[in-house]
């Protein structure tokens, strides 16, 4: 016998906040990220692939009692569970060229600018 408890949830408008905010904030305003970019759109989803590859979303469960799922055997504690897929799997290789690409969009526009000042570019406009 099992009781269950549910992963927690992970707001992943945290971090996409605080991406989507910080080309405001680096040019005093004058600057933002272009939403419906492909890049930027992207972007998105990488953080949401990372959550979910992170923050594991099946149940855990707690042994609250006897079970067939649990044998004594020879001296040792045997425990037979099923194993949830594996998440590492969803991710394409083309998928994670998607997601380079787009995090060096972000990069070379927002964090390190070759001029060392941030200005328009693909995923950058100005408001």
């Amino acid at each position: 016998m099992f009781s269950e408890t549910k992963a927690a949830g992970y707001d992943v408008s945290s971090a996409w906040w605080r991406i989507q905010q910080l080309p405001s904030v680096l040019s005093g305003g004058q600057l933002r990220l272009l939403h419906n970019h492909k890049l930027t759109m992207t972007i998105r989803d990488l953080i949401t692939t990372r959550n979910s590859l992170v923050h594991v979303g099946e149940p855990a469960l707690h042994l609250i009692g006897p079970s067939d799922q649990v044998k004594v055997e020879e001296g040792h504690v045997r425990v037979t569970f099923d194993q949830p897929l594996n998440p590492w799997s969803t991710v394409s290789i083309e998928q994670a060229k998607h997601f380079q690409r787009a995090v060096e969009a972000y990069f070379d526009e927002v964090l390190f600018p070759e001029s060392g000042i941030i200005k328009a570019g693909v995923i950058i406009v100005r408001r």
